[in-house]
């Protein structure tokens, strides 16, 4: 996909959703216009903790963009909806992934 139109400014993106992925590759948030959601598992030494409730942020960066005021517990029905569509782009990415490779002995 050629996007130079879109870095030098001569297009907008079509994209109006974009995820966000944690350091060990596991989804992590979602932004949709100017609402970001971050979903953030603790973490333990060996990873995410399953068990542990996961750190919901939710911010308007049209009125917060330097991301002060977390807005997840004023709007709880939109952070889920949020969190769904997250749920779906993810398992389409994964869907569509290619196997990782692996050298065979040659």
């Amino acid at each position: 996909m050629d996007a130079s139109a879109l870095l030098k400014g001569d297009a907008k993106s079509v994209r109006k959703e974009s995820l966000y992925y944690a350091k060990n590759g596991s989804i992590g948030g979602i932004r949709k216009r100017y609402w970001k959601l971050l979903v953030q598992q603790t973490e333990g030494e060996n990873g995410p903790k399953p068990s542990a409730k996961p750190q919901v942020m939710l911010f308007n960066l049209a009125d917060d963009l330097g991301e002060q005021h977390n807005l997840h517990a004023e709007k709880t029905d939109f952070v889920e909806r949020l969190r769904q569509r997250m749920i779906e782009l993810d398992a389409a990415v994964e869907a569509g992934a290619r196997p990782a490779w692996k050298k065979t002995g040659a």
